[in-house]
């Protein structure tokens, strides 16, 4: 029996580092560390400078040689199509004979955006779920917004996201941090505004034996400035600290020494740092917006608004039932065990079998 051919779309590793590179990447390295050879012939749509192993048994599609158009010419030599992300540029054409999967990692324009920004998207979000075979969600919550507004008649499966739990990652303390105070708490996050960090600057005003350090990729620059401008309105300069973009080992660092971590983002598909941040036994403070309540659970303590006087109330009584309960840590650990990538590749090559049957 012939191998099937796959063709997987990792363009999201073009990006940088964020959310979707970070999936795109632990979703391929996993594939290629579960896959076998025999079974399944992989391709990646990847940037020339992916960071997969040289010789690894993946082949590669660069996408310096990749045009949108040319993905309609190649994708027909293929069996089955995934795409991890939706909308991706990279969709097959009409003639493409084999098996459609894409992800939908959430619809969080919906809150974020103008109306006719939505009706935009809306409509890029559409575009290709006539001939998709089978959908995939992160989240339920990302699952209930589609169906209540997109239209679609594929099969749809929930695959919880992974997320990489490096037990002997090497720990560093960021070059940039060396004057952060302790104790400190830690966000991170891109810088975007839907991530809602000028929320817990302002509770920083009023929780003076704490400092913070804010880490991240800065999406828009002008949300960025409007944060570094409300820490120097509210003369926090000396309890708040930007470290900007940070490498594994820094990031290791930041969870392993931090008090608490703190998450007061307002739309979320799933939210990766909040379980990275169980794993370190660290009590997590989020939002109780989107995805956050399915994903955390009862094991993280919740923000139903963002007044700077009861976010500090709810973080106060967190951090003494966190502190006064011997058995929490190890709770946190065990429950954020759920979420590994070996569990969600090898549900994705269940699927690729079932749809390939």
């Amino acid at each position: 029996m012939s191998r099937k051919k796959l063709l997987i779309d990792l363009s999201p590793l073009r990006l940088g580092y964020c959310g979707l590179w970070e999936y795109a990447y632990r979703f391929g390295s996993t594939l290629l560390s579960i896959n076998d050879p025999s079974e399944f012939d992989i391709t990646f749509i990847a940037p020339s400078n992916h960071p997969f192993q040289t010789g690894a048994s993946v082949k590669i599609m660069p996408l310096s040689f990749l045009g949108r158009q040319q993905v309609k010419f190649i994708v027909p030599d293929h069996d089955l199509y995934h795409t991890i992300y939706h909308p991706s540029p990279f969709m097959p054409g009409k003639g493409f004979k084999g098996k459609y999967i894409f992800t939908i990692h959430d619809l969080n324009f919906l809150y974020v955006q103008s109306a006719s920004k939505i009706q935009e998207y809306l409509k890029s979000y559409q575009s290709g779920l006539s001939h998709v075979d089978q959908l995939v969600f992160i989240s339920n919550y990302a699952k209930k917004d589609a169906e209540k507004h997109l239209k679609y008649h594929a099969p749809s499966v929930l695959i919880y996201n992974g997320v990489a739990f490096a037990h002997d990652t090497e720990v560093k303390k960021p070059v940039r941090m060396k004057v952060v105070g302790s104790p400190f708490l830690f966000t991170l996050s891109t810088f975007m505004r839907k991530k809602n960090i000028h929320a817990i600057v302002r509770m920083m005003a009023h929780l003076h034996e704490y400092h913070l350090v804010i880490a991240g990729k800065v999406i828009h620059t002008s949300y960025l400035e409007e944060v570094k401008r409300l820490v120097q309105e509210l003369d926090l300069d000396r309890r708040v600290f930007f470290a900007g973009e940070i490498t594994e080992i820094e990031k290791a660092w930041l969870y392993a020494n931090c008090k608490a971590f703190l998450f007061p983002s307002i739309a979320e598909g799933f939210g990766i740092p909040p379980v990275e941040a169980m794993n370190y036994e660290k009590p997590v403070f989020v939002s109780n917006r989107t995805s956050l309540p399915e994903i955390c659970g009862e094991h993280a303590f919740y923000w139903e608004k963002f007044v700077p006087k009861y976010m500090v109330e709810i973080f106060k009584t967190g951090m003494n039932r966190f502190e006064n309960d011997p058995s929490y840590p190890e709770r946190l650990k065990n429950y954020a065990a759920r979420y590994s990538w070996q569990t969600n590749v090898s549900k994705h090559l269940e699927l690729y079998r079932k749809v390939l049957t």
